[in-house]
C-alpha cells in the first residue's frame, strides 16, 4: 500500500489516493456483482444502483486505511471514525435519463467533520471523480452557514437552464472549477471531505457498459471525538 495526499483548491483541503489497498477486493468485486443486490438509488443524487455493503467489508476497509488516516488527516488518539452509511455503487443512468441535479456537483452532507471515502472496484478503465469550486460564489465546501447562498445560486433560472441539455460532466463548465481529479484506479481509495462539491466524471460510454460497470464502494464517516 502507497498513499498520495493532496492540498486541494483555494482551502487547501486534505484529500487523499490510497493505493493497492490490503484487501480481496476481488471478492469484493464479484460478491458486489452476484450477491449484492443492487437496486436503483432514490435517496440520494447518485444516477445507478446501490446496496448495503457488510459489515465484515467495512471492517477489513478501516483495518487497512484507518493507519493512512491518522496520519495524513492531523488525527490523533482522541478522535474515532464513525460510519454513517456505506453502500456498494454501480453507475446506470445514461446521460439522456440524468435529473438536472445529477448534471453537477454535489455535496453529501454540511458536516466538517465529514469525510467521503470512496473504493474504486472495477479491473477496467472508468472515469475518475472530480473536485471542484463553484466560480460565482468561489465556494468549495458547503457548510450550513453557505448553504442558503450556494442554494440560491444554484436554483436561478440562468444555472437551470443551462444543464436542461448537458449530460455528465467531464470537467469544468461555466459555473464550476476543477481543482482536483482522482483517476480510477482499481483498489485504490479516494478520500476527501464530504461537504466538498464532488462528482463523478462518468464516461458514458466506458462507465454504463454492462459487463464491466463502473463499481465503487461508498464509506460516509464522521470524525468524532473519544
Amino acid at each position: 500500500m502507497h498513499v498520495k495526499a493532496f492540498e486541494v483548491g483555494a482551502g487547501k483541503h486534505q484529500a487523499l489516493q490510497i493505493f493497492d489497498v490490503d484487501i480481496d477486493h476481488q471478492y469484493w468485486r464479484q460478491y458486489a456483482l452476484n450477491d449484492g443486490q443492487l437496486v436503483k438509488e432514490q435517496q440520494s443524487y447518485y444516477p445507478g444502483k446501490r446496496a448495503p455493503l457488510p459489515k465484515k467489508y467495512v471492517q477489513q476497509l478501516f483495518s487497512a486505511i484507518a493507519p493512512y488516516l491518522y496520519q495524513h488527516l492531523g488525527l490523533t488518539q482522541n478522535h474515532g471514525l464513525q460510519p454513517t452509511n456505506a453502500v456498494f455503487s454501480v453507475v446506470a443512468k445514461s446521460p439522456q435519463e440524468l435529473a438536472i441535479n445529477q448534471k453537477y456537483p454535489h455535496i453529501d452532507n454540511t458536516k466538517a467533520n465529514s469525510l467521503a471515502i470512496m473504493h474504486y472496484l472495477s479491473e477496467h478503465k472508468h472515469g475518475g471523480t472530480g473536485l471542484f469550486r463553484h466560480k460565482q460564489t468561489g465556494l468549495e465546501r458547503i457548510n450550513a452557514n453557505v448553504e442558503q447562498q450556494y442554494l440560491a445560486a444554484t436554483t436561478a433560472s440562468d444555472f437551470i437552464n443551462d444543464y436542461q441539455s448537458s449530460g455528465y460532466l467531464q470537467g469544468s463548465d461555466s459555473h464550476y472549477e476543477l481543482i482536483h481529479r482522482f483517476d480510477y484506479c482499481d483498489n485504490s481509495v479516494v478520500v476527501y471531505p464530504a461537504n466538498l462539491l464532488h462528482c463523478g466524471l462518468i464516461n458514458a460510454q466506458q462507465d454504463l457498459n454492462s459487463q464491466s460497470p463502473r463499481l465503487t464502494a461508498n464509506v460516509f464517516v464522521d470524525i468524532v471525538s473519544k
